[in-house]
């Protein structure tokens, strides 16, 4: 059972990685002073009273880019992390990153998917650990150099699956050998492994490289840019793009290759779901297959000599190509604008969306781009997982395919009459989407999968000249009012651990609508009251920590 639970996980992990939408670098970033004043993690005494165990964090308002965990709670050591602790789809995935943790050498066990799906380039397991559990640090993408205490004796199948260590430096007396699986994974893929304090991986600002049998390699990348403009040199040498250096890094918008990269390995930019401008440098000699799985560039900036015939296709995207029919091709640099949190193109005398790179709650597209109106393109705002509520301008023509899929928490949208079309599955999985505000002529109806599913979660379609239909209660639930008379609580924003739903809404029962609560990793206890006549699906799927709910009688 367990195991099944890790790879529900992991893939939750991931999509919340993509859902996450992590913001570019910023000012708004707390600093490491503010963070450690106000992040406060959660302890839970030991069967044995020997000391706590920390199982999480309580507050999710503040961004986490350094964990340290103290060495004592209340006068005893701090002895396990225990399972799902900081595993990323146990927190409010839209304000908790962690790219750095300090363990105290006080930590005996690690405990199963603890850190699941975190953002850590490098690990320092103390002496003091002598257990790791299965999926400890499972899909850890950015992981290049794990140290391994002496007293560390045991490592669960999957810790460290999903991960591209490439250097180990072991203390302990665990038998770990290159490209074993043994030992959760640890070694599939490490080039170095060493008892030697001194690591062979050197930090160049963001970017972290090797020397490897008289190659450089580019290993990783921890920054938070979007838009890359990668060292020209390393130690005034050339270097190579080591496999999977950049897989699902998917805030990067734009890379630049420097003038020293003469190869791509295999997978090194997979599943970077919103670069849309790559640019080839003139020394680039190699590009391995399978670099681009799941990455289709809008604009190709090619300075390299490379033929690139090889690397055209005729897929979707979720093939390994570089080239597609469509992709536009800019001589020297790229012509892609930035305007705000906003991209933009011109092709052919057609402006384009790319994407929104903001986090803002509520948006007002722009009203034109130079003056003139646009086309929102493809993906422009896929898996953004803060947006709410959203009004298109009357500048906009067309809605691309796949446009807003995976805006999880997306519930209203204005359509004005200027849009002529929406492409197939611009609204996929926007399941909290419950009113659309429909000024254009196109027909729009309930539960349609026509029109990019706009109206598929959809309880309400209207032309909006009553304003919205959602409510927002002062304890933080959400309801709509359907087309069909009933009412439907859709969201909960609010922060209780222990919620008694409203007695009623308007005086009359309602549905608890799908996804209603789902995620909601806080909430431990729900009273459901006789006024609720149903649970529609996976109302509260994803609350790992509800351990008790009572439902009322009318509930069918």
């Amino acid at each position: 059972m367990k195991k099944f639970l890790s790879y529900i996980l992991a893939i939750i992990c991931l999509l919340s990685m993509g859902i996450l939408s992590v913001s570019c670098k910023d000012d708004k970033s707390n600093n490491k002073n503010e963070q450690e004043n106000k992040i406060e993690l959660e302890y839970k005494l030991l069967p044995d009273e020997s000391g706590y165990s920390v199982v999480g964090v309580k507050n999710t308002d503040y961004l986490i880019e350094e964990l340290v965990i103290p060495e004592t709670y209340n006068g005893k050591p701090v002895k396990e992390i225990a399972e799902y602790a900081f595993c990323l789809n146990n927190f409010d995935y839209l304000h908790q990153i962690i790219y750095s943790v300090s363990i105290p050498n006080t930590v005996v066990r690690i405990g199963y998917s603890a850190f699941n799906g975190a953002y850590l380039s490098s690990l320092i397991i103390p002496d003091s650990v002598e257990i790791i559990e299965e999926y400890a640090f499972y899909s850890n993408y950015r992981l290049l150099s794990v140290t391994l205490g002496s007293g560390l004796n045991s490592i669960g199948e999957g810790a460290f699956w999903g991960d591209n260590i490439i250097e180990i430096i072991n203390k302990s007396n665990l038998n770990i050998t290159n490209g074993s699986k043994d030992f959760g994974g640890i070694a599939n893929n490490a080039l170095f492994i060493h008892s030697d304090s001194n690591s062979k991986i050197d930090a160049i600002d963001d970017y972290l490289f090797t020397t490897y049998n008289g190659n450089n390699y580019l290993l990783g990348y921890k920054g938070k840019e979007c838009d890359l403009v990668l060292p020209d040199y390393y130690k005034g040498q050339n270097y190579k793009i080591y496999n999977k250096v950049f897989r699902c890094e998917d805030t990067i918008t734009s890379v630049v290759l420097g003038d020293g990269v003469t190869a791509i390995y295999s997978g090194a930019f997979n599943s970077c779901f919103n670069l849309l401008s790559f640019t080839l440098n003139k020394n680039l000699e190699e590009i391995q297959p399978d670099c681009f799985y799941q990455t289709k560039p809008v604009e190709i900036v090619n300075n390299s000599s490379l033929n690139l015939s090889d690397l055209k296709g005729e897929g979707d995207g979720d093939d390994c190509w570089l080239i597609y029919n469509d992709t536009i091709f800019s001589e020297k640099e790229s012509k892609i604008k930035t305007v705000g949190n906003y991209k933009f193109i011109t092709n052919e005398n057609i402006n384009y969306l790319l994407k929104y790179t903001g986090k803002e709650k509520n948006i007002v597209l722009p009203q034109n781009f130079n003056g003139q109106n646009y086309v929102i393109y493809n993906n422009a705002f896929i898996f953004n997982g803060f947006i709410e509520n959203v009004i298109i301008s009357s500048g906009v023509t067309s809605i691309g395919e796949f446009v807003f899929s995976g805006c999880t928490s997306l519930t209203n949208i204005t359509i004005p009459n200027s849009v002529t079309s929406i492409g197939n599955k611009a609204f996929n999985e926007c399941e909290k989407l419950v009113e659309v505000i429909n000024k254009s002529n196109l027909d729009i109806t309930l539960e349609s999968e026509d029109n990019g599913y706009i109206g598929y979660y959809a309880k309400a379609v209207h032309n909006g000249e009553n304003g919205s239909k959602i409510v927002t209660t002062t304890d933080g639930y959400q309801f709509i009012i359907g087309d069909d008379g009933i009412n439907y609580l859709f969201n909960y924003i609010g922060t209780a651990t222990e919620l008694t739903l409203p007695e009623n809404y308007n005086e009359q029962n309602y549905v608890i609508n799908n996804d209603a609560f789902s995620c909601k990793y806080k909430i431990t206890k729900v009273t459901i009251p006789n006024s609720v006549t149903s649970l529609s699906k996976w109302s509260f799927s994803s609350c790992i920590n509800l351990k008790y709910v009572k439902i009322g009688n009318s509930v069918t």
